[in-house]
């Protein structure tokens, strides 16, 4: 079975020097000196690993944790196999089993509107077949190491962000999503069904909060989407206009923002005053220098429980972290 380590990777240089190896090769020497590879690599690794992070602890948390997912689900699916006496890659096969043709069909027709209007079942039936196939072995994956309850310590680096904006969930929640957003970001727009599935399956132990952190250089129609939420919010129709925007996001224009405001109940008169008055910009400018202190400088972000995850990252991603935070709260070991 083909799994990548990250931390290997991360020590290596061109080439490298077989771990258990009899003796590291030199790679410079004199009179005076000798330097061999695995002298070499140990210096660089933490240059390569700062190159990698720009030396923040959050990002080296993420890589750190991440090769740490990879490697203990290697090692939990090479200790099952052997425990039964087969190869890992067929103990794969054979707890993820076969994709029959309904299934087949099934994600076909689920997913046929974002194909080419002529698309024939037979056109993409191998590539579908592959999909579920690598679906259904992660699935498999995720019960063994389930099963195996691997323990993990690596704890998490933690910045402190204010909690203060539009918010959904109990104030009390053991669990707050600070999101910093932008309206016209396309990654924000992905990860918003994320968290409202997550609101769905934890209404009493999530809170979260939204800020704004609208990216003008690249996104010149968030900076008006943010100043329009916030007027909407003024309403308390912050987050039904959330939602129409990210709906229909290639419209942002001043009268489209107008429009999907009167859309959602807001009473365009206060809305057209707010505007006028600049009451958006304060907010927006604290949440801005809010996510600049903490080292945030890309959207979609999200500071959980003091836990930055950066991206639109899957549900398994947030559901872990949740978990967690939920177990600690609980007072679990």
């Amino acid at each position: 079975m083909r799994f990548h380590s990250l931390v290997f990777a991360a020590v290596c240089l061109a080439s490298c020097t077989i771990p258990g190896a009899d003796r590291s090769p030199v790679v410079a020497e004199s009179k005076d000196l000798s330097i061999t590879l695995d002298q070499l690599d140990e210096r660089v690794k933490q240059d390569l690993l700062d190159e990698r992070t720009g030396g923040q602890e959050t990002k080296l948390y993420e890589l750190r944790s991440n090769a740490l997912d990879q490697w203990i689900r290697e090692r939990v699916v090479d200790a099952e196999a052997k425990s039964r006496g087969v190869e890992a890659d067929a103990l794969l096969e054979a707890e993820a089993g076969p994709i029959s043709d309904d299934e087949i069909q099934a994600f076909f027709d689920e997913n046929k509107k974002r194909l080419p209007p002529d698309t024939k079942l037979a056109d993409v039936e191998e590539p579908i077949r592959q999909h579920l196939h690598a679906r259904k072995v992660d699935a498999a994956i995720d019960a063994l190491v389930a099963k195996a309850d691997v323990q993990i310590h690596l704890e998490p680096p933690r910045i402190e962000v204010a909690a203060i904006g539009e918010s959904q969930g109990p104030d009390d929640a053991p669990v707050t999503i600070v999101e910093f957003g932008d309206f016209q970001c396309p990654y924000c727009r992905r990860a918003a069904p994320v968290i409202k599935e997550l609101r769905k399956r934890y209404p009493d132990q999530l809170r979260l909060v939204y800020r704004n952190l609208p990216l003008e250089s690249i996104h010149p129609r968030a900076r008006a989407a943010a100043e329009a939420a916030v007027c909407a919010g003024e309403q308390h129709r912050f987050w039904e206009f959330h939602d129409r925007v990210f709906a229909t996001q290639n419209a942002l224009a001043d009268a489209d923002l107008r429009a999907k405001a009167e859309q959602v109940g807001v009473e365009l008169e206060p809305y057209d005053a707010c505007l006028a008055a600049g009451t958006p910009k304060a907010r927006i400018a604290a949440d801005i220098e809010a996510a600049r202190e903490a080292g945030i400088s890309g959207t979609p972000a999200f500071v959980v429980n003091g836990v930055l995850l950066t991206g639109a990252q899957p549900i398994e991603v947030f559901e872990r972290l949740i978990q967690r935070e939920l177990a600690a709260a609980d007072g679990a070991p």
